[in-house]
């Protein structure tokens, strides 16, 4: 018998099937001629095969085949029409950038850790061209210009719904995080803390739960922060007055307990805290922030007491609204103001997705806008009062 039929061994895997071995095993060693004419056919006979990528089972293999697909038919049956199915598949992809695989491993990780996606935003979420995402933009890298890196997520109006995942901070190079106007629930991750460039975070209008996400805290370079319209609960952090943040939106969640004295530290511009369930008295500190502060917006809350005096040291502020409280007002709080005026917030609404989107422009508020009490001095019994001053 010829050696290759006395050394091969077939198996279920084998391109060339067990019924080839065995007609090849049956030829007799005496009969040449006939072993020859099948030996030259064999290399077509394997190509044929080969092509129809075929696969030689046993009884065991075929049974257990027919077994996972009765258990598919009987798992599909039990879908609802609703139903999203995640099935985790591990492929290696080379990616030599590390800066891009990282990117690539927590763009997966989000992609998988969404629920929904009518839109199919992450429908191109595949292949190791991050680049080429749906809402990534890359740049060169800061720190080596010949390498790619992602520096933004723009994921605003998307309509998903899911959770940031912990690999979400594996994105280091990232500088601008925009979420706004989706359904993503849970709490902003710790992780996030390692998006060491990142300098805008939008995550307003979503379902985000818990405490102040501390986290966002950590980021070194953070400018603007954005996480009004979700469900955050409990104090407000003083630290956050105490960060380089240009704008700080922080309105329609639930914090409660009161302003912190470090408002008057801050070196924002604008601060939002309307609609949430802040009580106590504002700070006298407010009057530190006279350099920086332009817009002081603290609208439906449970503020009380005086509006204190040093407010009046804010020549710089152009909107300064904190109607709908239970404050009261002296001559001394508006002096450098030509108006003091009553002024009440119509609606305090969730927006709409497609109108949530991140802004820079509040100027058409009013130029100066008060609390209501002006004839009941309240807490500030025997203050003089007066409605207007110039």
């Amino acid at each position: 018998m010829h050696a290759y039929m006395k050394t091969y061994t077939a198996t279920h895997f084998s391109p060339v099937p067990q019924f080839l071995h065995r007609a090849l095993a049956s030829t007799k060693a005496d009969d040449p001629s006939l072993t020859m004419h099948i030996l030259r056919f064999l290399p077509l006979i394997i190509a044929t095969l080969l092509s129809l990528l075929s696969l030689a089972l046993t009884a065991d293999e075929a049974s257990s085949i027919a077994h996972d697909h009765d258990q598919l038919v009987a798992f599909e049956d039990e879908l609802q029409p609703n139903d999203h199915v995640h099935i985790d598949i591990g492929i290696d992809i080379k990616i030599n950038n590390p800066r891009l695989l990282g990117a690539h491993k927590a763009l997966q990780a989000l992609k998988q850790a969404l629920y929904s996606d009518p839109n199919n935003f992450t429908g191109n979420w595949v292949g190791p061209d991050v680049c080429a995402y749906n809402g990534v933009t890359c740049v060169p890298s800061l720190h080596n210009q010949s390498e790619s890196a992602v520096a933004s997520l723009d994921m605003n109006a998307a309509d998903v719904a899911g959770y940031l995942p912990k690999d979400i901070g594996l994105m280091a190079d990232l500088a601008v995080l925009h979420l706004n106007s989706n359904r993503f629930c849970g709490v902003i991750p710790e992780e996030i803390r390692n998006m060491t460039e990142l300098y805008e975070l939008d995550a307003s209008n979503n379902r985000f739960v818990g405490p102040f996400p501390a986290a966002v805290l950590g980021i070194p370079k953070l400018s603007y922060l954005d996480i009004r319209f979700n469900d955050f609960d409990g104090p407000i952090p003083p630290e956050v007055f105490l960060k380089p943040y240009d704008a700080i939106f922080l309105n329609n969640n639930r914090f409660t307990s009161g302003i912190p004295e470090t408002v008057g530290k801050t070196k924002a511009s604008v601060i939002v805290l309307a609609n949430n369930q802040l009580g106590g008295c504002i700070p006298r500190s407010i009057g530190e922030a006279t350099t920086t502060l332009d817009q002081f917006i603290f609208t439906n809350n449970s503020l009380v007491g005086c509006l204190p005096v040093e407010t009046g040291l804010l020549t710089n502020v152009t909107v300064f609204d904190v109607s709908d409280n239970a404050l009261t007002v002296t001559s001394a709080s508006c002096r450098h103001w030509r108006t003091c005026r009553s002024h009440t917030t119509s609606s305090h609404a969730r927006p709409p997705s497609a109108a949530a989107q991140r802004t820079r422009t509040w100027t058409e508020r009013p130029l100066m806008t008060m609390p209501t009490a002006w004839d009941n001095p309240g807490p500030c019994r025997g203050v003089q009062m007066s409605a207007h001053q110039s």
